[in-house]
């Protein structure tokens, strides 16, 4: 992964990237990460359905811009379900409105302006960004890759202008947790995500669940109540608030539960690792196809570690984040939730 950080402050550039989401609890915190982050320009967010309903994705990405007073950056709504198959949300975690069903009164964000989304579909701006901004654009995936995929297939060329894609999901090793073999994102969609490694000509960078979910990567209960929940900022009263239902349900768990388990982060790593390759601390690029037919395993990763494996033609080489920096993550997500004010945009 280039680290462009250095060239692009020393020229007063700012890193341009599309935030393609589902959002629920997690995506909220990452979309943070990057709004105070004044290295980022946000040019769009696209909303697919994935954690919950299309229209509660929208709802929900209008109330992180509107506590961060990012209103400015345009939301555009995309696919509400699979290319195949039925709808699967992410209810348990997330809840039914995928904020942690947080009564609006305790949320104390206020209506949100649906009117404000913008008319065109998500699949369409994001390659007209990318021809717009030609080498410079990120994609940054934290849902179901619907949206792109659908995006390949209408501009099936567009991606060989894209700077790079970051995609939390998929794995590298069989492990699941949506299914026994499968991560979320990738089980919601398949074909999306066959589409989208399989076409891609631009850098892949993939962060998938065995990684995330390392016993090494995983955040004590007592540093995320005591480091982040407790702040008294707009987004640490946000973030607390869209956490209370899990938070509750661990209370009634520990101590064990800071002892054998922890916090396993998701689209926040993904997204700091856009925002600081130094987080990454081993990658592997291995040729990776979606199985789409096993009556188990569809939705998982069939990650070709050989050695005579890696020589293709690019296509579906995916740069495989296997080791990440938990003391550099700790200090963006609390530099996150202390901010203030959040950098505007573009004058």
């Amino acid at each position: 992964m280039e680290d462009n950080r250095s060239s692009s402050s020393a020229l007063g550039l700012r890193r341009k990237i599309i935030i393609d989401t589902d959002v629920g609890i997690d995506d909220a915190q990452a979309i943070f990460l990057a709004l105070a982050d004044p290295s980022a320009e946000i040019l769009a967010i696209t909303c697919v359905g994935g954690n919950t309903l299309l229209e509660n994705v929208c709802s929900n990405v209008l109330k992180v811009l509107t506590v961060a007073q990012r209103l400015d950056i345009p939301v555009y709504a995309g696919c509400k379900a699979p290319i195949i198959g039925n709808i699967k949300f992410g209810e348990p975690y997330h809840g039914e409105d995928g904020l942690g069903d947080c009564p609006p009164d305790i949320l104390d964000v206020g209506p949100v302006d649906i009117s404000m989304l913008q008319l065109e579909h998500a699949t369409t701006v994001i390659s007209q960004f990318t021809k717009k901004y030609p080498g410079e654009v990120s994609v940054i995936c934290l849902a179901p890759l619907t949206n792109l995929a659908i995006a390949i297939k209408i501009d099936p060329d567009f991606t060989r202008l894209l700077k790079s894609v970051y995609i939390m999901g998929g794995n590298h090793a069989g492990e699941g947790n949506d299914t026994a073999a499968a991560e979320f994102n990738f089980y919601h969609d398949p074909e999306a995500a066959s589409i989208v490694l399989s076409n891609c000509s631009c850098e892949v960078i993939m962060l998938g669940w065995e990684t995330c979910s390392l016993m090494e990567n995983r955040f004590k209960y007592s540093w995320m109540k005591e480091s982040l929940y407790s702040r008294d900022t707009p987004q640490g009263r946000f973030i607390r608030n869209i956490n209370n239902r899990i938070l509750s349900s661990m209370d009634a768990s520990l101590p064990g539960y800071d002892q054998e388990s922890g916090f396993i982060l998701c689209d926040e790593w993904v997204m700091a690792l856009f925002l600081n390759p130094e987080i990454c601390a081993k990658f592997c690029v291995w040729s990776t196809e979606v199985e789409l037919a096993g009556r188990l395993t569809r939705g998982q990763c069939v990650v070709d570690k050989r050695f005579y494996g890696r020589s293709s033609d690019g296509k579906n080489q995916v740069r495989h984040v296997l080791a990440l920096d938990k003391e550099r993550m700790k200090e963006m997500l609390v530099k996150m939730v202390m901010v203030q004010n959040f950098p505007k945009g573009n004058s």
